[in-house]
């Protein structure tokens, strides 16, 4: 309970991640003062805290405080019911004056808040701001301030219509606040874009965060890495490409992380600009963050779409090794596609193999089918070609049984060769392909004219 009485201001600063609060419990109680007119402005006379009032309010902080010397906790509850019992009864004059009943409200909300009753602590503020203006402008601003913080709180404890109501009273106090304030700084608006946020209000929380961060670099001042990345989410959200990309820059410029640069290339695929996606995948590689499974198959992908597809095969093998990629399917087809582009035949047959034991349809088997054939080894062309047209799913039938023809027929099955041409030629027919059935007409004429030349040479050995 000490440190939570003792930290209450910077805890919910932290929380709210804007400002601080008064660093007192109450205001300075003192004579009769009155604040200096600046520009022309007629000072406030603040009612005088009246000796015996002062007494009272004193009392009330000392239950607060505690004495760490005669080893008393904060008694919350005992300060609570003194400064209750200076209010005014229902339907009675108060005896005290505006000022001081403003002091009361103000110690009575910081109360509250100590007794996890932020509904109350709100009362009490608002109270405070009723007494204007027979408080200082000093309290009224601050006042308002610890009302956005706690509306804005009360908001993100809220759901629905509910936390609507608290921002919507965020942003009224705010502007309220604002227009007494002559020195606002970029904080305010950042709490302001955090509020539109809230509200599902992109456009206004972009506006107040670019303005946050532009007052910031006028002044000299460092932009926080947070608030880069919460622009730059912002922007992606509304697909505004450029300026994400833009933020993205600085980011991984200032605060070089993986999720930067992996965002950054992304933002780069959006654009088609395949080139700068690879460069900032590349840089993400040499920095050593492409250290999840998406990312190495995203880089292996691009290399492979951007011409350096034995680098890519390499780089998929090497997250393979190191067990970032697990030998799925997808992968071990990353890795095949990666072989066949750099013409390393042989290697892209072994992994497509291991990849076809987990295929469900024909794709696989089709590429198998048609690498055996590149590589004149016909009895395997034939049996995965059989097994491609078996599973299904394929790109073009037809074009496999174009290979599974092509196989049989070196290997001498001539009679199945020409079947499987004859079943070619009638769905092309079906399907009006004048080409593949000229083709595939072709073909049969050259197996029955090779039948008769194979018969008419058996005929004359025999």
């Amino acid at each position: 309970m000490a440190l939570r009485h003792q930290t209450w201001v910077a805890l919910l600063a932290t929380v709210l991640l804007f400002g601080a609060a008064p660093g007192s419990v109450f205001d300075a109680f003192g004579p009769s003062q009155a604040l200096a007119a600046e520009d022309g402005k007629k000072a406030r006379r603040i009612p005088h805290i009246q000796p015996t009032t002062h007494k009272r309010l004193q009392q009330a902080e000392e239950l607060v405080r505690g004495d760490e010397e005669k080893g008393t906790e904060p008694d919350f509850a005992a300060a609570r019911a003194l400064l209750e019992d200076m209010l005014p009864r229902e339907g009675r004059r108060s005896r005290y004056n505006g000022n001081e009943l403003a002091q009361v409200h103000n110690m009575l909300a910081f109360v509250y808040w100590e007794l996890d009753r932020p509904d109350l602590t709100i009362h009490h503020y608002e109270q405070v701001l009723g007494e204007v203006p027979d408080i200082s402008e000093g309290m009224e601003l601050s006042t308002m301030y610890q009302l956005a913080k706690l509306y804005f709180m009360q908001g993100m404890n809220n759901e629905g219509t509910r936390a609507a109501d608290y921002y919507n009273q965020t942003l009224s106090m705010m502007a309220r606040w604002m227009a007494l304030n002559e020195q606002v700084g970029p904080d305010v608006y950042h709490f302001l874009s955090q509020v539109y946020y809230q509200l599902d209000d992109q456009p206004k929380s972009i506006e107040n965060l670019e303005t946050a961060i532009r007052m910031t670099q006028e002044r000299g001042n460092v932009v926080k890495e947070q608030w880069w990345s919460m622009l730059q989410s912002l922007h992606y959200g509304q697909e505004n490409w450029d300026r994400c990309i833009e933020i993205l820059e600085v980011l991984v410029n200032q605060y070089p992380k993986r999720d930067y640069w992996i965002t950054l290339a992304a933002v780069y695929g959006e654009v088609d600009d395949e080139r700068r996606q690879l460069l900032a995948l590349e840089a993400a590689h040499v920095g050593g963050f492409l250290t999840k499974d998406s990312d190495v198959r995203s880089y292996g992908s691009l290399l492979l779409t951007n011409g350096v597809p034995y680098r890519a095969s390499t780089y998929v093998q090497q997250g393979l090794d190191d067990g970032v990629l697990e030998p799925t399917l997808d992968v071990l087809k990353l890795r095949g596609q990666a072989l066949v582009s750099a013409e390393e035949i042989d290697d892209a047959i072994t992994v497509f193999e291991e990849a076809a034991k987990m295929a469900e349809d024909g794709k696989i088997f089709n590429m198998l089918a048609t690498l055996y054939l590149d590589r004149d080894k016909f009895a395997d062309c034939e049996r995965t070609a059989k097994l491609a047209l078996d599973k299904g799913d394929l790109m073009s039938v037809m074009g496999t049984k174009i290979t599974l023809a092509s196989c049989q027929f070196y290997l001498d099955d001539l009679r199945g060769a020409r079947e499987t041409f004859v079943d070619v030629r009638r769905q092309a027919r079906r399907e009006d392909d004048g080409r593949l059935e000229r083709n595939a007409g072709d073909w049969i004429k050259f197996i029955d004219s090779e039948s008769k030349r194979l018969d008419a040479i058996a005929q004359a050995g025999g």
